[in-house]
């Protein structure tokens, strides 16, 4: 019984290929980079049309509009986040122990950490350069005002929705594989007495 779970776990948790693993990176690379350029590529248009920490709700359930009225589905605005580094050494560990995180459990989580790292190399990659991000898609946030987000921060917050199915799934398959031992051990030792 304790065994069949410990292979179940195991079937669940087997790491990728070597092969597989250089084509997360790549693909977290790759769709980081694109991320970035539409970031910039809407920098200019936003910059156009709005004003510094302005926004506007052209989706809105009521006519009445404030903004972080709930009747409000999605906005766009112009918002900046000054792009700050602690410690360069501290923040490269972290970055290579998520990498290797999203390595050890693509199999699990399918491709939301790697949809997640997409989206912070492209919050890296913009405010690296251009030493801020643009956040300018806004969503309504109740007494707070409003939530401002880049293209960045809607991978990392919509990555995460994968991850939890995929671990619930998971879950109920190890579950369900568990009961299906216990059930048959239960059997055999009615059998056998």
């Amino acid at each position: 019984m304790a065994s069949s779970f410990v292979v179940d776990l195991k079937r669940e948790l087997r790491l990728p290929t070597l092969r597989q693993a250089a084509f997360i990176l790549i693909s977290i690379f790759a769709i980081g980079a694109a991320l970035a350029l539409l970031q910039w590529s809407a920098r200019p248009l936003i910059q156009g049309r709005f004003a510094l920490d302005s926004v506007s709700f052209p989706w809105a359930l009521a006519t009445l509009e404030r903004a972080g009225s709930f009747w409000n589905l999605v906005g766009w605005g112009y918002f900046l986040n000054e792009f700050q580094v602690d410690s360069l050494p501290w923040w490269l560990a972290r970055k290579l122990v998520d990498f290797a995180m999203v390595i050890a459990f693509a199999r699990v989580l399918w491709w939301g950490p790697l949809v997640m790292q997409a989206g912070a190399v492209a919050n890296i990659l913009e405010g690296g350069i251009t030493g801020q991000v643009l956040d300018w898609i806004i969503f309504p946030d109740g007494a707070q005002g409003v939530r401002a987000l880049s293209l960045g921060d809607i991978c990392i917050y919509g990555g995460f929705v994968p991850c939890v199915i995929a671990l619930t799934l998971m879950w109920i398959r190890l579950i369900r594989s568990w009961w299906f031992a216990i059930r048959d051990a239960v059997r055999t030792a009615r059998a056998q007495s």
